[in-house]
């Protein structure tokens, strides 16, 4: 049985290895060379007393080296926080204390910002340098074990860090394998932060179902034409944009033959304008338009809509649930409302994460419990979330 994403991922490594799993400009990986970085980083970390449980932060530019760490962490049983190398010194220290890392994984360029922090700073290897696997056994991972914690905004008060579990992980890659209809024939795109949550996405479908993940360079992943010419040049089926890269997209002069090998694109984390949607669909009518929403406290993705050509006015639906997943419209008694009056979402099921990092007063509030499942009798808990403009 698939426990985690590493189970995913490795039975890969075993089938397919010498398969491209990521590209970045120059280089490329297999998936056997990959997992030799990975268990590179996670021999390295054992070394230096990381154990199955902990806090490890990822410092790195988007690359092979950086997916590289990420898996390296998960071999060994520990979990990831992002750290974005934008981030001004307020707030990386700010991550660094709030989650108690462990130790932190970095660049050798990005290194010398982390001193005087007082935790351990481990290199990360070099794609370069990928070579035979040394000899570790994956540390073996249970539904409850941590994967990541990322941490919100924090435009609404101070930021908060987001558990999220294995068992979350694994019933969103199954959604959305089948949602996706993901294989070994597609290619993806990374080209979000990887302190957004959708870069969880991103990241490890690709891997868990064997495809091919192209990460977009730093300098490209706010130019819609350089982005498009990494469509065009590695042939993507597959992206995942937020409505405003969306529309700067479909303004080239020659999005429709640029992106001639998608077959799904997706739009999330703002509301998506009808009129964007029809003129998408009208200009590439061969691909499927996807609209998701999805709080970070509810694993990326809980709803999904596929747009249609007769989307022109009116709202733009955030859909139904996606697999494992459900969600309400409750009044403040933890009621369903009326058709046609305002409540709040509440979303349960698999996807709704295990809280706020080191916050139980926010988690007791904002993960409720909000009634009995009429099937097994046991109460349930979901996460109480306003109507979507965000995800």
């Amino acid at each position: 049985m698939t426990e985690s994403f590493i189970d995913f991922f490795e039975a890969h490594v075993a089938a397919t290895p010498d398969a491209t799993a990521v590209v970045s400009g120059a280089d490329a990986l297999s998936y056997r060379e990959l997992d030799a970085l990975a268990r590179r980083q996670a021999l390295e970390l054992a070394d230096s007393g990381v154990r199955r449980g902990a806090l490890v932060g990822v410092y790195a530019e988007p690359g092979p080296a950086m997916i590289a760490a990420i898996l390296g962490v998960l071999k060994a049983g520990a979990a990831y926080v992002p750290l974005d190398p934008e981030y001004p010194a307020q707030r990386l220290d700010y991550l660094v204390q709030d989650s108690g890392m462990s130790a932190v994984l970095a660049e050798e360029h990005l290194a010398p910002r982390l001193s005087g922090r007082g935790l351990p700073v481990i290199g990360v290897p070099s794609s370069a340098g990928a070579g035979s696997a040394p000899a570790f056994e994956t540390v073996r991972r249970g539904p409850d074990d941590l994967v990541y914690v990322i941490y919100t905004s924090g435009s609404t008060g101070r930021p908060k860090g987001v558990r999220v579990t294995e068992a979350n992980v694994v019933n969103l890659l199954n959604a959305v394998g089948e949602s996706y209809k993901l294989c070994a024939d597609d290619v993806t795109i990374f080209t979000h932060s990887f302190t957004f949550d959708a870069s969880v996405l991103e990241i490890f479908a690709p891997l868990a179902f064997g495809a091919k993940l192209v990460v977009a360079a730093a300098e490209e992943r706010r130019d819609a034409a350089k982005l498009v010419a990494a469509v065009k040049q590695h042939r993507v089926t597959i992206w995942d944009m937020v409505p405003a890269m969306l529309a700067q997209v479909v303004d080239l002069p020659d999005f429709a033959g640029d992106c001639a090998s998608l077959r799904l694109a997706i739009s999330g984390a703002d509301v998506l304008p009808p009129g964007l949607a029809h003129r998408f669909l009208t200009l590439a009518p061969w691909c499927e338009l996807q609209n998701q929403y999805g709080p970070t406290e509810a694993t990326v993705i809980t709803t999904v809509w596929s747009c249609t050509t007769d989307t022109a006015s009116g709202p733009v639906p955030i859909g139904y649930p996606i697999a494992g997943t459900s969600v309400h419209v409750l009044d403040e008694r933890l009621a369903l409302v009326v058709p046609g009056q305002i409540g709040e979402i509440h979303i349960g099921g698999a996807g709704v994460t295990a809280g706020y990092h080191g916050r139980p007063e926010l988690t007791a509030e904002r993960f409720v419990t909000t009634g009995r499942c009429p099937r097994s009798g046991r109460r349930t808990t979901a996460w109480a979330g306003r109507p979507p403009g965000r995800r």
